[in-house]
């Protein structure tokens, strides 16, 4: 159903459809003729006179009206009012295609700026370079930096089990999928200073008053900045005892304090805050760990 409202002369309203109340004449104004010059109407003293329209409809309807996206005063603008409207929606417009264009590469941005990865679905992966199409080897181990909490190196070896190991900076890596895809050979390097460096997997988490919350097993981090986000924790602490074997559970690294050798000491309030990832039926030796046992 459409509505149209058209004003000939001073004193019609004519609708396309029966309007349920009378139509009264709220404000008499004038147009220019100078400026517009109308198909029909009547033009004194160079001014066209014409009368603004309004009506209410019942309440019974107000829903429908209000679905349709009608107003409850319909007016008349100038030409000069309807040429500035004109030119702001063609302006809007064109900001809109330049926001879309702009929009949806910086929301691919976000996207890939916001991939969180496991470290376990990093590990084995295979390196290729992109220039010369060849295997450089299988990804073996990520080094982070305690003090930042970000991945920075990347451990390459010819085979998973043996082999002399090159090293690697994670924001050389071009792509990560099912293979990992470097721009060449020549970011492996094998002279990185790895002082400050931590492995991480096996480390011992307590609270600064001893009471122990389990072990790392790995971790989550940005791919692209490399930033830590969690620990995946267990009562073992060994990352190729598969998650469905074994309860797990995830610590932010904002409850981390400080990393001692093989020890990270967190808050004494991250037990409570420690989030539940897998529960499998209580086996052997995984009581040990009391703190998350409980949880």
């Amino acid at each position: 159903m459409g509505l149209e409202v058209r004003v000939s002369r001073m004193s019609e309203c004519i609708s396309s459809i029966p309007l349920y109340n009378s139509v009264p004449v709220t404000k008499i104004r004038t147009l220019s003729g100078s400026k517009w010059r109308p198909k029909n109407g009547s033009v004194r003293n160079g001014n066209l006179q014409y009368a603004m329209c309004t009506f209410k409809p019942p309440s019974k309807n107000q829903e429908l009206f209000d679905e349709l996206g009608f107003k409850d005063k319909f007016s008349v603008n100038s030409a000069e009012e309807n040429s500035r409207e004109i030119a702001e929606v063609k302006e809007e417009k064109r900001e809109e295609e330049k926001d879309g264009s702009d929009g949806s590469s910086e929301k691919v941005k976000l996207r890939r700026g916001g991939q969180v990865m496991r470290r376990s679905n990093l590990l084995a992966k295979q390196v290729i370079s992109i220039q010369s199409a060849m295997s450089l080897g299988f990804v073996s181990q990520l080094w982070v930096d305690t003090t930042s909490w970000v991945v920075l190196v990347v451990e390459v070896r010819p085979n998973l089990l043996s082999g002399e190991p090159e090293r690697l900076l994670l924001e050389d890596i071009c792509q990560v999928g099912d293979v990992v895809l470097i721009e060449d050979e020549s970011v492996m390097e094998n002279d990185f200073k790895m002082v400050g460096l931590d492995t991480l997997v096996g480390y011992r988490v307590v609270t600064p008053g001893r009471q122990n919350i389990g072990k790392v097993r790995g971790y989550t981090f940005n791919i692209n900045s490399g930033a830590v986000e969690s620990l995946e924790l267990d009562s073992f602490g060994i990352s190729i005892i598969p998650s469905s074997l074994v309860s797990t559970y995830a610590l932010l690294v904002e409850d981390v304090l400080e990393v001692v050798a093989d020890i990270v000491v967190v808050h004494e309030a991250a037990a409570s805050r420690v989030q539940r990832l897998t529960k499998v039926p209580l086996i052997h030796g995984e009581g040990g760990c009391h703190a998350l046992s409980q949880i």
